[in-house]
């Protein structure tokens, strides 16, 4: 049932309509080239093992949070469902607000730039 809803030809239209606005396009992309970007560095530049990561800075204490090393892992990963969770919003919501839409795809973005910004600051403590 669902694959026929998703295979059905108003939704094929609907969804390419959604996708060929320019802000929609840009700011997902962006969004996607920074997670990738982001899951690439620390595949490259974490190492692994037992080693212990500092997971959280503050500028009083200096390290607050230290965990394992896959924790690191947990930025991306919640960068990247921020940004499934509102472009699929921003998809559902187009045709009558589309300016909202485009909010929500924007801010995903932008909260993914904030996250790997706070993801190479913590790694750059090492």
């Amino acid at each position: 049932m669902f694959l026929a809803k998703l295979f059905d030809s108003k939704f094929i239209v609907s969804f390419s309509f959604f996708i060929r606005d320019r802000i929609i396009w840009v700011a997902t992309s962006l969004g996607i080239v920074f997670n990738i970007f982001f899951w690439a560095w620390l595949y490259f530049k974490m190492p692994r093992g037992g080693e212990s990561v500092p997971l959280h800075y503050n500028i009083y204490f200096g390290i607050d949070r230290i965990g394992r090393w896959y924790e690191i892992f947990l930025f991306p990963l919640t960068a990247f469902f921020i940004l499934l969770v509102n472009f699929f919003l921003a998809y559902f919501i187009y045709k009558k607000e589309k300016f909202l839409s485009h909010s929500l795809v924007i801010v995903s973005c932008l909260v993914g730039l904030i996250i790997l910004g706070a993801g190479l600051l913590i790694l750059s403590i090492q």
